[in-house]
């Protein structure tokens, strides 16, 4: 970029350089040049240095329809603090494209999209560029780059040789344009821009090639006139019939994709409604910290990254962002300092802790409570999602008590107004301790719902429950003693168990697999989670199979069966087996290795 800024600083007739389609190399530059923001600034409002409209490149099936569209909205907010956005869905190099992206793009005012990946053989005859039609009939005009984004980007400054290249290009293209301009990318992926490419423009024209120092947005603009008689194409463009698509990446360090997945879950599905509900009911919307996890998030998202095809450096940074939004979203629900566990339930106001920091905090203390009356501890549970539902509620905690004989103690650690309020509310009568074991919850209309409690490491206790839930709602449970239950058509025994529903029979012969019988339809599904070992020999890109493969499977292995929890709400088990499979791959990569391992 250093460079990028003195040739467009220096030369007019370096008319404009295309920043990758996204926002998020200008933020990292200007950390370390933060003297250089206003000639930025310039740049991009001159229109010679185009940003976004992306906030970063990203893989388009390996994270949430929403975090595209957070994408689109944080590069356009962050790039119209820098002076402005592209309007072009440039997706170079991404690894295939969803069929939503149309829709998508033209939610955001996009009419134009350009990529090289995922076109099949309808290429022969749609050309490029095509109208590329979404599934709610949404088009957008797409340019296809059947040789790359990076066909001209070793272009030479001699002009004779620049000139030989140039008419091959031409020559290519002359098949499968559509349209009379041709893209010309000087440039790829990390490569310094030329500063020569002006005077070359100059010296092309001069023998007869038609060249000139042009821009996607001047070829898309002719695009878009000629949109009339372009071809059509529909559906996603995930094919690798001209440009290679890795599809192992969407198995590549699963760990990554599941702690995105965790991530996304919390701020689309309980932070974003859950603060959204509480500001209606006066709470104040925590914007700025809920854009800093998305942007932890985002800066996740480009297609090396979350793919998990770049090297283990990448990778760990990916892990610490997500980590950050993930403490950050989970903190923006309830507090995840559990020190102070007891008097954060009961306190309140009384020793300075505030409801509206924690949006869970908030609303449970909005919730009508009187009915559980001040000797009683409560719980809320809330439904996120726009429907009502009959849902599993889970809720962990530890047991804990504040009694008379520990408020010296209390005294001498904690906060004077803690201490305080603490001798205030036993004085009062208020229980100040909180257990599920051994209880039942009791709803407002006095009807008793059972709980299954486990108890887990470290003196944590798991307790679930299942109710019906209002739509984008909440609903408060008193803790009551509680009374023998029924299990709900729970039933289980020797390598087999069951509900009202279904009836699962462990086949403990071949590792324990499957046979889930449908008590409603009769349907029998047999040989059901059946594990299969083979070789790999690919890369952090690609599946690949040894040529002479060898296949471990379950079947055939002797397993143990165990109840590990059963109660009224549900029943777990538990089956064990081990199997030999092969340690690596053999030292030529043809086979597996006769070394074996268990597992």
């Amino acid at each position: 970029l250093d460079e990028l800024i003195g040739i467009l600083k220096r030369d007019p007739s370096f008319r404009e350089f295309l920043l990758d389609g996204q926002v998020a190399p200008l933020d990292d530059y200007l950390e370390v040049r933060p003297e250089s923001a206003e000639l930025v600034r310039e740049l991009v409002r001159s229109g010679r240095l185009v940003i976004g409209p992306w906030y970063v490149q990203p893989d388009e099936f390996l994270v949430h329809e929403e975090s595209l569209v957070r994408n689109l909205l944080y590069g356009r907010r962050r790039g119209l603090e820098y002076g402005g956005v592209a309007r072009i869905g440039y997706l170079p190099d991404t690894f295939g494209h969803t069929a939503q992206l149309p829709q998508i793009l033209r939610g955001f005012g996009i009419e134009t999209f350009v990529f090289h990946r995922g076109l099949g053989p309808e290429f022969e005859e749609v050309g490029t560029p095509f109208a590329w039609v979404g599934p709610d009939g949404s088009e957008v005009v797409a340019l296809y780059l059947p040789d790359g984004y990076c066909n001209m980007a070793w272009l030479p400054p001699d002009p004779e040789d620049a000139a030989e290249m140039a008419r091959k290009l031409l020559k290519r293209w002359g098949k499968w344009a559509r349209i009379s301009s041709v893209p010309s990318m000087v440039g790829c992926d990390h490569h310094l821009p030329k500063d020569y490419l002006p005077r070359l423009a100059r010296e092309l024209a001069a023998r007869d090639v038609p060249a000139k120092v042009g821009s996607l947005r001047e070829v898309l603009e002719e695009a878009r006139a000629a949109r009339e008689r372009l071809g059509k194409v529909s559906g996603e463009l995930l094919n690798s019939h001209y440009h290679w698509v890795p599809y192992g990446v969407w198995s590549t360090r699963t760990y990554l994709k599941r702690l995105n997945f965790e991530c996304e879950t919390l701020l689309i599905y309980y932070v974003e409604p859950l603060w959204a509900l509480a500001w209606v009911l006066g709470g104040p919307y925590p914007e700025r910290e809920v854009w800093m996890a998305w942007r932890y998030v985002l800066l996740s998202h480009p297609h090396d990254s979350i793919c998990g095809c770049s090297v283990d450096e990448v990778h760990r940074e990916v892990v610490t962002r997500l980590e950050k939004a993930k403490a950050l979203a989970s903190e923006l629900l309830e507090c995840t300092g559990r020190g102070h566990g007891a008097l954060e339930w009961f306190l309140g106001g009384r020793a300075g802790y505030r409801y509206e920091w924690h949006a869970m905090h908030f609303l449970a203390s909005k919730a009508d409570l009187s009915f559980a009356g001040l000797d009683k501890p409560y719980v809320v549970a809330f439904n996120t999602l726009p429907w009502r539902r009959r849902a599993v509620v889970t809720v962990r905690f530890r047991p804990y008590a504040v009694v008379a004989p520990m408020l010296d103690e209390l005294a001498r650690v904690a906060p004077r107004n803690v201490a305080e309020a603490a001798t205030e509310l036993l004085r009062a009568g208020t229980v100040v301790r909180f257990d599920m074991r051994g209880a039942a919850l009791r709803d407002v209309s006095g009807r008793e719902v059972p709980v299954q409690v486990k108890e887990l490491e470290g003196g944590v206790v798991e307790a679930v429950w299942v109710d019906e839930l209002l739509a984008l709602g909440l609903k408060a449970y008193a803790v009551v003693p509680a009374q023998d239950v029924g299990s709900d058509g729970l039933a289980w025994g020797e390598a087999f168990i069951e509900n009202e529903h279904l009836r699962v029979e462990f086949d403990l012969e071949n590792g324990g697999a499957l046979k889930v019988v449908d008590k409603r339809t009769g349907e029998v599904y047999s040989g059901l989670a059946t594990f299969e070992d083979g070789g790999d020999i690919g890369d952090e890109y690609d599946y690949s199979p040894p040529e002479r493969d060898r296949i471990v499977t379950s079947k055939g292995a002797k397993a143990s069966f165990e109840v590990v929890e059963a109660g009224p709400v549900r029943v777990r088990a538990r089956v064990r087996y081990a199997l030999r499979v092969p340690a690596s791959a053999s030292p030529d990569r043809k086979s597996r290795s006769s070394e074996e391992v268990e597992v």
